[in-house]
């Protein structure tokens, strides 16, 4: 999932009236439907926060503060 401390930054992101989530980098925006499926759409891998394809992809968020 996503770091509490990128919350903000990932609903910035998220156009939910379009569907859509632009990439951090601004490169496009892309579908909810492909945001967290496990494959990166956007180069920066902003799309994957929850994946091990996401820009921090040695490990994953879990609610309970651990990492994995």
């Amino acid at each position: 999932g996503i770091p509490p401390s990128l919350l903000p930054k990932y609903q910035s992101a998220m156009d939910t009236e379009k569907g859509t989530f632009k990439c951090f980098d601004g490169s496009k925006s892309i579908k909810l439907a492909f945001f967290n499926d496990g494959f990166p759409d956007c180069p920066d891998g902003s799309d994957e926060p929850g994946t091990s394809s996401g820009p921090e992809s040695q490990a994953f968020y879990c609610l309970n503060g651990s990492t994995y």
